[in-house]
């Protein structure tokens, strides 16, 4: 049951990471970025997760994936069941685009640019 940004047992929702191994090309640019030195390269060099719960949320992995074989995984108060949130980064800057099950998106721009 949850309960405003906490679960009934008093452990705050997390978004984690979603892994779409089919889209993975094993180049391993989110294991080189990952600041919890979390994901690594599997026998089949997939990506793999070593532990959900240790994850930072920082979302450096689904930022530089240029294949979208990671993306949040968000909490159902987020964004409905079957949600989505992407990145699509740019030179300068990173732009999300939010989408819920019935199809509604959002697009949210940065206030700062980077670079």
């Amino acid at each position: 049951m949850l309960a405003g940004n906490k679960l009934k047992d008093g452990r705050r929702k997390k978004m984690g990471v979603w892994i779409k191994r089919e889209q993975c090309i094993g180049c391993g640019e989110c294991v080189q970025i990952c600041p919890g030195d979390l994901l690594y390269l599997d026998q089949e060099e997939k990506v793999s997760i070593r532990s959900s719960r240790e994850c930072w949320q920082c979302m450096a992995c689904v930022k530089c994936c240029l294949f979208e074989a990671l993306s949040p995984k968000l909490p159902y108060s987020s964004a409905d069941y079957g949600g989505t949130l992407c990145p699509y980064q740019g030179q300068k800057k990173i732009n999300w685009v939010s989408k819920n099950k019935g199809g509604r998106v959002e697009k949210y721009f940065p206030t700062k640019q980077f670079g």
